[in-house]
């Protein structure tokens, strides 16, 4: 996918990142208020998501950013996909860290359409909504940003910034499950760290394919990865998105390098 940007709008960027700050913030104080739960909830977090999605998309138009799909691209995307998440599923069952057959099993006996319904929220609005807004939409204008100030280490400097963005935007979920007692400061700490760490895999990984789709579905499979959900080693379809995407790169390298 590749995107064009123009002269940034000085109204639309902070308006779009105070609206993603507080969306968060305002739907998890109604459903402190109301108890919200069971099917409401779920498509009062699609809801959510959807509005991530106009977000980044307004921004985008005002900044003219655009993500271009190609029949290529979206099977380069599913393919890689697949073989990361084949990686993953054989390293923690060769491991010894699942039992395959028997999560295959609570995996078939799950009833259907809630194992779907999580698919499409998790999958689709979740993974592919952030990555448009995070990576599609951020990262770019803080590439083209630091590029107009003629910074040093610019795609760095883009990388960090909007990876502490990504870890900080996690931070009222996280406030919100301290408030329930379902988790301590500290392990809030370790979780924004590890959110950091993610949101630079995300964008190197973005970077390196040019591939929003890729990185939302790779985001998306890692929240909900099927199987050794309770592992938490679904990073590892990260890792092995950004090795074979690398191992690509090397190779048409390689190829063009070679004489006619």
């Amino acid at each position: 996918m590749e995107s064009q940007t123009s002269k940034p709008n000085k109204f639309v960027i902070p308006a779009i990142i105070a609206a993603a700050f507080l969306l968060p913030i305002f739907f998890f104080i109604i459903i402190k208020l109301t108890g919200l739960s069971g099917l409401p909830l779920y498509f009062a977090q699609l809801g959510l998501y959807a509005l991530f999605f106009l977000l980044a998309f307004w921004g985008m138009k005002q900044s003219q950013i655009r993500l271009t799909f190609s029949g290529r691209k979206v099977l380069e995307a599913f393919v890689i996909l697949l073989a990361s998440w084949l990686i993953y599923a054989a390293f923690i069952s060769v491991a010894g860290i699942i039992r395959l057959p028997e999560e295959v099993a609570a995996l078939r006996s799950a009833t259907a359409w809630k194992v779907w319904a999580q698919i499409v929220s998790t999958w689709l609005f979740v993974g592919i909504s952030e990555e448009v807004l995070f990576r599609g939409y951020f990262l770019k204008k803080l590439l083209v940003f630091y590029e107009s100030k003629n910074a040093k280490r610019t795609t760095l400097l883009a990388v960090l910034v909007s990876s502490a963005f990504f870890s900080l935007w996690h931070l009222p979920v996280r406030i919100f499950s301290l408030i329930n007692g379902e988790i301590s400061i500290g392990l809030i700490l370790v979780s924004l760290v590890m959110l950091f760490l993610l949101g630079a895999g995300f964008a190197w990984l973005y970077l390196c394919s040019g591939s929003i789709l890729l990185v939302g579905l790779v985001h998306g499979v890692m929240d909900f990865p099927l199987i050794g959900k309770d592992s938490q080693l679904s990073f590892i379809i990260l890792i092995a998105a950004i090795g074979i995407v690398e191992v690509f790169h090397l190779f048409n390298q390689k190829k063009a390098a070679q004489p006619a």
